[in-house]
């Protein structure tokens, strides 16, 4: 018979598994070690079957409760999800909630009669949002160009990608074949670019014209991180111009050490 409600042994072995997960970036061995206390009383007879479940249950529950508070910040949604998905696994307790990448990463650079050194560029930076696809997920305007070869390099590695399109009147070239999901503002390809250097909360520019230098100013303008790399003929007011792809790939996995922090402070 299920248990009414968790007993002190199912609460005080959650409260531990938890301070252990909490932990886990600095003792790696941490949360298996404290499953293997929550594994030995279950084989000891000390917890039933269904109390080693309410275990996992009140892991799960508290991350969904620290996901749905009031002023959650990304990085506490992006930590929780991947709580709840580690202990609903480890505690056979049923399917993980789904996890979707919280960071929006603008690649923009030129679109028409794109050089093929900078659709190369293009195409690693996408690369470099795809292989952290359980963190980041890749918008762009959904043409030709850089943005066709972001979207290719990050398809391959498994990463999602997002199109923000002009109206069908105002695109310039044909849609790429390669975002999971395609918005059509209906707007003017100019206006688009406003949507899209808003909606991304950091964007890499590769080389591009005037639409590339009119997406960096306004989400610079917004205070978002704007990274450029690749030979630029412009240089801009708060843009942070980087020697190459290793400094892109360090200032993407960046981001993420506000999680750490966050994990310290709550």
């Amino acid at each position: 018979m299920e248990p009414d409600s968790p007993g002190p042994v199912v609460r005080s072995l959650a409260t531990q598994l938890r301070q252990a997960l909490q932990g886990c970036a600095q003792h790696p061995a941490g949360p298996l070690a404290a499953f293997d206390r929550c594994h030995d009383a279950l084989a000891a007879g000390d917890l039933t079957p269904a109390e080693f479940r309410a275990v996992g249950e009140l892991l799960a529950d508290h991350s969904r409760e620290r996901m749905a508070a009031d002023g959650a910040t990304p990085a506490t949604v992006l930590r929780e999800q991947r709580m709840a998905r580690f202990v609903t696994a480890l505690f056979g307790i049923g399917s993980a909630p789904p996890v979707l990448p919280r960071v929006l990463i603008g690649v923009v650079g030129k679109g028409r009669d794109c050089p093929e050194q900078v659709i190369g560029l293009g195409h690693r930076i996408g690369e470099l949002i795809g292989r952290r696809r359980d963190r980041l997920a890749l918008v762009t305007g959904g043409l030709g160009g850089v943005m066709e070869a972001a979207a290719k390099g990050a398809k391959e590695h498994g990463g999602l990608v997002i199109s923000v399109l002009p109206a069908a009147a105002h695109r310039p070239s044909r849609t790429h074949g390669h975002a999971d999901l395609s918005i059509d503002t209906g707007l003017t390809v100019h206006s688009r670019n406003v949507v899209l250097a808003s909606t991304a909360d950091a964007l890499v520019a590769a080389p591009g014209a005037h639409g590339t230098l009119q997406e960096m100013l306004v989400a610079s303008d917004l205070g978002k991180p704007v990274w450029a790399v690749g030979d630029h003929a412009v240089r801009l007011p708060g843009v942070d111009y980087l020697p190459g792809l290793d400094a892109v790939e360090s200032k993407l996995d960046g981001l993420f050490t506000q999680v750490g922090t966050d994990l310290q402070d709550d």
